[in-house]
């Protein structure tokens, strides 16, 4: 964050610059006392041909530019263009004069390389114009960028997108003005799709910032900060509050980079103060946090288990589910109305097929199989009877819009999935892999909108199996990118929630996500991973519009506490020594 006691002004870009936005740095820079300098951008550098004199008539009849020269004279405040490339000033005294002046400097750009190539060097060795924004802030003013000119006041910047297009969209990142340290800035927050994928893929995995190797990156305790078009985020001190048209995305991590928590401010949010933790977190009594007797997964009452996969190879799942159900040679079901190449065998033909081979292991009693051909047999006893006597059912991996036909009744469940929640309340297990994953909640994601990469991804819905019915499961976490921002868009979109599944509580979903060749076991509200990747727990609060994000390792174990206020917390479970 800034330097007290000035202030910094993160304008997300988009055309054109609102009148609030100058008056808002007019009164930071000191009103009529203030000495105001603009910096073009990298659009509307100087002609080959053009003196001057004819070169600032220009700016000035410009509407984006003349606004701010009209706006000082008006109200008695200093105004002046400043320019880097001058041959009227070939030392570039003037132009140090003038900003070092400076009491607010205004700095739009397009393209955040330009704005680094020409201002920035040696991350050990800051220029002349790094040190003249430093101090335009630390004797008070205001140091306000737009755009690429926003995106460059970090001092490590996001340049652009990593050429590998496989999975998340990631970043490439090069050194910056160094206003900034520990955090990361990126533009444009609403209108590209991968923003936020590529800014907290950044902050969680990222290289380690090393400035003597010259390597831009990230270092513990980084902050993430996106803000939309036509909005501002203004810094001041440890606090940031909002004006503007949009969003500013404040990421804020703890749990040594496993918990980011979401802050989702606007104009009408009051502004937020950032602060240290403690060292020794002080942790409320047992008294006061709750653990759910009502699972907070809302899965069936009883003793069972659930078992979410992110796709992939579901190798581990062979010997992990019989074990899962705690029975020495369980009976299995499993459900291939998913695959559109498994989902039109007859039962014989499944038999007979590879499936066998690999999930009828010694352990397993039995290994039978469920296969609708016409929606009407999901109402029909005599179809639905195998699972009743099922110790753990599988719905393996396809397209889960196949299963909603199949089997999915939107307005009363049908017998097929009363069937399959019994087995939970039974103390039984139901595990999915990919569609199989996303089809055990109650609302579950088909797709993604088109929307031909602009703006964030958005989710496409329909109702699931109802297994999990505060659950929004998303699987390929890892794999596909979007599904970062389809998901956490969805979790705060209340309307649409409550529109697709009118009987649950919007503000109680919680967001599961799980990674390719990883499951994520429910169990009360006990979470566990298995597999090879990772697994993510999205809780939502009203506060700043706030989604806490965790991400559990394999390994790892957490449990949802609910506290006297209703807020739900993810709290890691550790070894200790047992007195």
């Amino acid at each position: 964050m800034a330097e007290k006691p000035g202030s910094v002004m993160l304008h997300g870009g988009g055309r054109g610059v609102r009148q609030y936005v100058r008056e808002e740095l007019l009164r930071l820079a000191g009103g009529n006392a203030a000495r105001v300098v603009l910096l073009p951008s990298d659009e509307e550098q100087r002609k080959s041909d053009e003196t001057l004199e004819e070169y600032e008539k220009r700016l000035s009849r410009m509407e984006g530019y003349g606004r701010w020269q009209a706006l000082c004279r008006a109200n008695n405040a200093h105004f002046q263009f400043i320019h880097w490339n001058c041959p009227e000033d070939p030392d570039r005294s003037q132009f140090y004069t003038a900003l070092e002046q400076a009491t607010g400097l205004w700095m739009p750009a397009e393209d955040q390389k330009w704005v680094i190539e020409r201002y920035a060097s040696d991350p050990l060795k800051p220029t002349r114009f790094q040190l003249a924004l430093r101090g335009i802030v630390s004797r008070g003013g205001v140091v306000g960028a737009s755009g690429g000119g926003m995106a460059s006041l970090a001092e490590s910047v996001i340049v652009g997108n990593a050429a590998d297009n496989a999975g998340w969209t990631r970043a490439r990142l090069a050194f910056g003005l160094g206003l900034f340290q520990n955090t990361l800035l990126d533009q444009n927050f609403d209108i590209w799709s991968g923003r936020v994928e590529r800014l907290t893929d950044t902050l969680r995995n990222g290289p380690q910032l090393d400035r003597v190797a010259r390597r831009p990156g990230i270092q513990h305790r980084t902050i993430g900060i996106g803000v939309d078009r036509q909005t501002i985020a203004v810094l001041s001190g440890n606090s940031i509050r909002v004006i503007g048209e949009g969003c500013v995305n404040l990421f804020v991590q703890s749990n040594g980079g496993r918990t980011i928590a979401w802050h989702r401010l606007t104009a009408g949010s009051r502004p937020l103060a950032l602060r240290a933790s403690p060292a020794h977190k002080q942790f409320a009594a047992p008294s006061d946090i709750g653990l759910d007797w009502e699972s907070p997964f809302g899965a069936p009452p009883g003793e069972g288990t659930v078992v979410l996969h992110g796709g992939g190879s579901t190798a581990e799942m062979y010997d992990l589910l019989p074990r899962l159900t705690g029975k020495l040679h369980p009976r299995l079901v499993h459900c291939p109305s998913a695959s559109d190449t498994y989902r039109r065998m007859s039962n014989e033909e499944l038999m007979a097929s590879d499936l066998v081979g690999v999930w009828k292991t010694d352990a397993v009693e039995s290994l039978r199989f469920i296969n609708a051909n016409m929606p009407e047999q999901a109402e029909r006893p005599e179809f639905c009877r195998l699972l009743d006597s099922a110790d753990a059912l599988w719905f393996m991996g396809g397209d889960q819009r196949n299963l909603t036909a199949l089997y999915v009744n939107p307005v009363h469940p049908s017998l097929f999935q009363r069937k399959v929640r019994n087995i939970v309340s039974r103390g039984g297990v139901v595990g999915g892999s990919s569609a199989g994953c996303a089809a055990l909640s109650d609302l579950m994601i088909v797709g993604s909108v088109e929307n031909n990469g602009r703006g964030p991804a958005r989710a496409e819905l329909s109702r699931g199996l109802g297994v999990l019915s505060n659950v929004v499961a998303e699987q390929h976490f890892d794999a596909r990118q979007g599904r970062i921002e389809r998901f956490a868009e969805l979790l705060r979109d209340k309307r649409r929630l409550a529109n697709i599944s009118p009987a649950r509580d919007p503000s109680r979903m919680v967001g599961l996500a799980v990674e390719e060749g990883t499951a994520l076991i429910l169990h009360g509200n006990r979470l566990s991973v298995v597999g090879k990747n990772k697994a993510h727990v999205f809780l939502r609060s009203e506060v700043y519009d706030t989604l806490t994000w965790d991400v559990l390792a394999s390994g790892d174990i957490g449990i949802v506490c609910t506290s006297i206020d209703g807020s739900r917390q993810l709290h890691f479970e550790e070894w200790g020594i047992a007195d």
